[in-house]
């Protein structure tokens, strides 16, 4: 959030500095350590869209008043993101088997330290609690579609979670019961919509 990372190696084939080029357009961009550090910051964007995208949907709120609105939010927020974390641990074990453990280079790597662990429930945490601050008054990207009759993005988020931990074996419990939710919202809105014969 508030900055673009790209794996280092980014553009040398073709001989560009993207790093350079984005920061001169006013964008803020770092290289990151490893296309495994890629891949973390990935799982830490997917985090927490698992918890903010379905929850602002079946709430109806912005995305800072999820810990007011919704019952029990820091205990669901923790569920969400230790199975998330279980997945995402496993699955990096599965992409990188024979890897050695990431090691960033602090000089390179200005995220914050929670982020620079590897995927936890308690990094995973952090990170959300920050989106959550600075996108306080957004509405998420699914409660627009849902507000908008529209079909969300469930099924690459928390489904894809649920999808993830049916392979590996991980239970899922608190992502299964957002994406069905949602999935239902999504069901009744298409009973709505469906042209009556």
């Amino acid at each position: 959030v508030g900055h673009i990372q790209l794996p280092q190696s980014w553009g040398e084939e073709q001989g560009v500095d993207w790093t350079h080029l984005w920061n001169q357009a006013g964008l803020e961009c770092h290289p990151a350590a490893t296309n495994r550090r890629v891949e973390q910051l990935l799982w830490l964007k997917l985090a927490a869209n698992c918890v903010i995208n379905p929850l602002t949907a079946l709430h109806q709120c912005t995305n800072g008043d999820l810990p007011t609105v919704v019952p029990n939010f820091a205990k669901l927020q923790e569920e969400i993101l230790s199975e998330l974390a279980a997945v995402s641990q496993r699955q990096l074990q599965e992409s990188n088997s024979g890897c050695q453990q990431l090691t960033l280079n602090q000089q390179n790597d200005t995220v914050a330290d929670s982020e620079a662990d590897p995927l936890t429930t308690s990094s995973m945490l952090d990170f959300c609690t920050r989106v959550i601050s600075d996108t306080k008054n957004n509405k998420s990207s699914m409660l627009q579609d849902i507000l908008n009759g529209r079909k969300t993005e469930i099924n690459y988020l928390n489904g894809y979670i649920v999808q993830k931990g049916l392979e590996f074996g991980l239970p899922t419990p608190a992502n299964e019961g957002l994406w069905q939710r949602i999935r239902d919202h999504e069901l009744e809105i298409e009973r709505h919509v469906a042209p009556k014969s």
